[in-house]
């Protein structure tokens, strides 16, 4: 963001930064909601639709279990998705059937035992 200068009277507002300054904070804007958006999107779990702990294309971490997915990162994504209905990346039935696909999640699921559920903080 453009640097303000400083007030010498505190009672006076900063000048408004001008539109040919704010354009490219706001294309960028654009493009990292976008792609953030995107990632959760197309990484998402495809049963649950949360959240992946890890995405690798290549598959070549051997530890990497795709099945696996974060609860913090869920949350990015559910806001993401609502950041991407508000700025018209994509119609809002599509945004409602994927977080009716992570809320349902749980209760659409079969019963895990307590061996199967681990929270793990890396």
């Amino acid at each position: 963001m453009p640097a303000l200068q400083k007030n010498k009277n505190k009672d006076e507002k900063p000048a408004p930064a001008s539109a040919s300054k704010l354009f490219p904070i706001l294309l960028l804007l654009d493009i990292v909601e976008k792609q953030t958006f995107q990632y959760f999107y197309d990484g998402a779990e495809p049963v649950s639709g949360m959240g992946r702990e890890a995405f690798h294309e290549d598959h070549d971490d051997p530890y990497y279990d795709e099945k696996v997915v974060t609860s913090g990162g869920s949350g990015f994504g559910v806001m993401a998705i609502l950041a991407a209905i508000h700025r018209n990346f994509i119609g809002r039935d599509q945004g409602r059937e994927q977080l009716e696909k992570i809320v349902h999640f749980p209760r659409n699921s079969r019963p895990v035992s307590r061996r199967m559920v681990s929270l793990v903080k890396w």
